[in-house]
């Protein structure tokens, strides 16, 4: 028995060097490794298994996993961070803090028919009067002038953050406009965007802001949608096709989208901050790209497993900051607490010295 075990070890390792591999493959090219990626904590657990297995029955076998392991140690370091955020519990001086949050527009539609569904005033309150931050980067921003309530860019104003770039995407017939917006406590310089497709709610925009005296660029992104539906198990066989074909779009469009953001990073003439919504996992191909280039904040400084998708899944971490290896990260926190949309706000500290 132990001979077909240590095989069948044998046959899995081979899959999970596949699989690990798949994760740097652009689904653009090849569909099927956008797939194959997301396999990647099931090849873990198994390893995870059979080393656990043979330390009881015939340690050297289990040094097969322990090698697959080392092998996919930076999927590991992507799912589960132990920071040490609380030693800079403390903002210092030099210290910037940059929030990103995908709203769902405020539940703005909803709150036509009662204001009470209305979160805007919920989370500018929140960012005014508990988290501070410098920098905050909005995905599914909603404005709207017709009601003081839906007028989310001078409730900002307000709060003190007197810098904006709101860039709309599209108006809709009441008067709103929906698009991506990050505002700014300190000055922007400039202000870019970077259009994947005409027509698409999807894509990013930069800010140039002057931190101590520098310069530094902040993209706010927002790639294709992840196209998991919460009630997938139940769909009939039509349905699950249909599901697949939104997968495999997803999964071609967002490596483009993620192409287009690196290109635009790398020609920065400064120091950059990448954040917003990926809608894709941490062993996705876009995340895996930028994190060739940048370092990823949760994982420097976050703690646990960090979370970000507020629904019914909810072992979905999905939103992102990635930086420069030249910035310090000091703090990253995932705000659970903050239940104001579909996603929850996360947030990092950093230093430029």
């Amino acid at each position: 028995m132990f001979t077909l075990l240590f095989i069948l070890n044998i046959i899995v390792a081979i899959l999970s060097y596949g699989i690990f591999s798949a994760a740097s493959v652009s689904p653009h090219e090849h569909w099927l490794a956008g797939f194959v990626s997301y396999m990647v904590p099931f090849a873990l657990l198994i390893n995870v298994i059979f080393i656990v297995f043979w330390l009881f029955f015939g340690k050297w076998k289990a040094i097969l996993s322990v090698l697959v392991l080392i092998s996919g140690a930076g999927f590991l370091k992507s799912s589960l961070a132990f920071g040490n955020s609380q030693d800079y519990a403390v903002k210092s001086d030099g210290d910037f803090d940059v929030l990103n949050y995908n709203v769902r527009v405020f539940n703005a539609y909803a709150s036509w028919k009662n204001k009470k569904e209305h979160s805007g005033f919920k989370i500018a309150d929140w960012l005014s009067n508990v988290v501070h931050p410098d920098v905050v980067c909005f995905q599914e921003f909603y404005q709207n002038k017709r009601e003081d309530y839906l007028n989310m860019v001078s409730k900002m104003q307000s709060i003190g953050y007197p810098y904006h770039h709101f860039f709309v995407v599209l108006n809709d017939n009441g008067g709103g406009q929906f698009g991506m917006a990050t505002f700014s406590k300190v000055p922007i310089v400039k202000k870019g965007n970077i259009i994947f497709k005409e027509g698409s709610n999807n894509m990013a925009i930069y800010t140039d802001v002057i931190i101590s005296g520098e310069t530094v660029r902040i993209f706010n992104i927002h790639l294709e949608s992840l196209n998991i539906d919460e009630k997938a198990i139940k769909l009939n066989e039509v349905e699950k096709a249909g599901l697949f074909v939104k997968l495999k779009s997803g999964f071609k469009l967002r490596a483009i989208q993620i192409e287009k953001v690196l290109k635009a990073a790398k020609n920065s003439p400064f120091k950059v901050i990448i954040c917003g919504d990926w809608n894709d996992l941490p062993y996705g191909y876009s995340y895996k790209i930028m994190q060739k280039y940048y370092d990823n904040s949760f994982e420097e400084a976050g703690k646990g497993f960090g979370f970000t998708f507020n629904g019914g899944m909810p072992f979905l971490r999905i939103d992102n900051q990635f930086f420069n290896k030249t910035i310090r990260i000091k703090k990253f926190d995932t705000f659970t607490n903050m239940k104001a949309s579909d996603h929850f706000p996360i947030m990092g500290r950093y230093n430029l010295d």
